[in-house]
């Protein structure tokens, strides 16, 4: 891998480099390192091309903080994470036994509301920086209910004020994590000790529901506190001498890898980087010496290839094949570091240099895709591109994502020339201009049918939305005047990038798609069934009923079934795959050419799932609710409603 690439953070607009600098060792671990030793290392990172830092409030009881502050005095473009869950407390010269070097502070647990508000101010003073990139909950294992009960929703509300750009946990375990990442409100997670060589157990939970709902992982702890550098001698493990048993372990692994002369450390280090739910990895670096070679340690090196196909030694890696499989010499396809997954293709044996870079997976990583949004007040709104991990303005390609813009077949230069786009501050867009048609389709998920009581249909149901009802991801939600049954709906949408008029067949329709959207199709219930005459535009046509976006992303990014899912205040609503679609949008397009031209620019709602309102199990929404969703690889939106 190149270590000092940068990578999209999961669904943040933040990129991170593949190679990040822990710095707890800065702040005196296990020995001192002085406020000279600790700008040196920082530095030396800097220069060698590291741009993602983590730091947090136990660290040296805020010694990490404040030296890092000093050190990134003056340096731009990087991407810096803190924590909460641990608030200093004057302590005089007492010492921690981690901590070689006294700061005069302490730590006291607090995962309230007001301590999460107290620490986001504490960090950037220490820090000396105007924000922090991302915080996350710090190690809430004994704290768990306050954590989530009030933690959790004060990092939410920072992460809507745009004070933080991402919401994190960072944790030793992966069971409770995983409960966090199912919450819905996770951008990333740092799980450390848990994915390295030695201890794999995240693959059970963590990793599969990471890599599902887009969230970023970040793993730490790579050497696991020493044991994965030199397992000789005394090593440690989790910062306390190793069991034997463990030890004789790590050093079996560490005789495969002489064999073909890699250093243990890189493989190590290189490891989780082969699962398509891993962006980055943090190292722990207390000098300019181990900065460099760490940064040896990540580089691809041939040799690494046939330490991958012979290892013989680790069948502790066996997993099953929809996450990683990491298997012994002699089981087919085996190779020690070779990532793979389900519905990607598989590198049987391809060099490690290929296998350490993460998979084209749509929530993780563009590779060389796009995808667009739109940034800017209403009617002023700017086109932007998102294409190898940056964020590029359109304005002088185009006035507009527009039908035109998208029959051209894109953007089609080079994104390196296009001026960079900032989002700071500004209302997130629908990711289209005003489309010509707005096409929904009635009862198309099977599950969704029998909720309402209808038999599954034998061609779809259409009816049109009046293209003004078209909103950004963040606006909010209007209620009519004598509104009485507001109801969401999760949909799939679909962007038409060229005309399509009495298609062939649905491989034709499919021919014709620009992107997906995430799109809610907002309905008042009352307009729709009570005083439809008939049909049913009335009860989804009102002003602000069809929130759509953060992005619109090109066809090729997405591997279907496709998950959806809803939220109310929090609470889960809707949760569903494409798979359970009666007719999908291949057909949907195909069908609808026989009625009706489409044109690029047009919209489809491909139908919503199960879990509405109108089925009976949840109230309708009112003034003040939040209304979430979310579908794989399409982003989140986030609307009050407002009355």
């Amino acid at each position: 891998m190149d270590p000092f690439t940068r990578v999209p953070l999961g669904r943040t607009d933040l990129t991170v480099t593949r190679l990040g600098m822990g710095l707890a060792p800065i702040a005196g671990l296990f020995r001192p390192v002085g406020d000279a030793g600790a700008i040196a290392a920082i530095d030396a990172a800097g220069d060698a091309g590291v741009r993602f830092f983590d730091t947090a409030p136990l660290y040296g009881a805020g010694l990490s903080e404040v030296r890092a502050g000093r050190a990134l005095r003056g340096r731009r473009g990087f991407v810096l994470s803190s924590k909460v869950g641990r608030r200093l407390v004057p302590a005089g010269e007492t010492r921690n036994e981690l901590w070689s070097e006294p700061s005069g502070a302490a730590q006291v647990w607090d995962f309230s509301d007001a301590g999460v508000r107290t620490l986001w101010r504490a960090s950037p003073d220490r820090l000396a920086v105007d924000r922090l990139d991302i915080l996350h909950l710090h190690d809430p294992d004994d704290h768990f209910g306050q954590a989530v009960h009030e933690a959790l929703p004060a990092l939410v509300e920072l992460r809507r004020q745009r004070v933080i750009s991402a919401v994190s946990a960072g944790m030793n375990q992966s069971a409770m994590l995983t409960d966090l990442v199912r919450t819905g409100q996770l951008d990333r997670v740092l799980l450390a000790g848990r994915y390295p060589l030695l201890d794999q157990s995240g693959l059970a939970d963590l990793l599969p529901e990471c890599h599902a709902r887009g969230v970023a992982v970040i793993c730490g702890g790579v050497y696991n506190s020493g044991i994965l550098t030199d397992p000789d001698g005394s090593p440690t493990y989790h910062y306390r001498p190793a069991p034997a048993a463990l030890a004789a372990r790590a050093r079996a692994i560490a005789a495969v890898c002489d064999r073909h002369g890699v250093p243990l450390r890189a493989a190590a280090l290189q490891f989780p980087l082969a699962h398509p739910a891993v962006v980055s990895v943090l190292v722990g670096m207390r000098s300019a010496a181990e900065v460099a070679d760490a940064a040896a340690m990540a580089l691809p090196g041939p040799d690494l290839r046939a330490c991958a196909r012979t290892s013989t030694s680790l069948p502790i890696f066996r997993v099953g094949p929809a996450h990683v499989r990491c298997e012994p010499a002699g089981v087919r396809g085996g190779g020690v570091l070779r990532g793979g997954h389900s519905g990607a293709h598989r590198h049987s044996r391809r060099p490690l240099r290929r296998c350490v870079r993460p998979h084209r997976d749509p929530r993780l990583s563009m590779g060389d895709l796009v995808r667009y949004l739109r940034a800017g007040a209403p009617g002023a709104e700017r086109p932007i591109l998102y294409a190898g991990g940056r964020l590029r303005d359109l304005s002088e390609v185009t006035a507009d994502i527009d039908g035109a813009f998208l029959a051209a077949g894109g953007f089609t230069g080079d994104p390196d020339e296009l001026p960079p786009a900032d989002l700071d501050h500004h209302r997130i867009a629908p990711p289209i201009a005003r489309p010509g048609v707005v096409l929904c389709i009635g009862p198309n998920y099977a599950a969704h049918a029998g909720e309402s009581g209808a038999a599954p249909p034998a061609e779809p149901i259409v009816f049109s939305k009046a293209p003004n009802t078209v909103i950004g991801a963040e606006d909010d939600i209007l209620i009519p005047p004598g509104s009485k049954r507001l109801d969401g709906e999760v949909e799939l949408g679909v962007v038409i990038g060229r005309q399509a008029r009495y298609l062939s067949d649905p491989a034709a329709g499919l021919q014709c798609v620009a992107g997906y959207v995430l799109s809610n199709d907002v309905s008042e219930r009352d307009y729709q069934l009570e005083r439809s005459g008939g049909q049913w535009s009335k009860g989804r046509s009102c002003e602000t009923f069809n929130p759509l976006g953060p992005w619109l992303v090109s066809p090729d990014e997405l591997r279907f079934p496709l998950r959806l899912r809803s939220w109310v205040n929090r609470e889960p609503r809707q949760d569903s795959s494409t798979a359970d679609m009666i007719f999908d949008v291949g057909h949907l397009i195909w069908h609808l050419s026989q009625f009706t031209v489409l044109e690029p620019g047009d919209l489809i709602n491909t139908g919503t799932p199960q879990g509405v309102a109108l089925g009976g199990r949840f109230p309708y929404l009112n003034a003040g609710d939040v209304v979430e969703m979310e579908i794989d690889g399409l982003g989140r939106q986030r609307n009050v409603v407002k009355g």
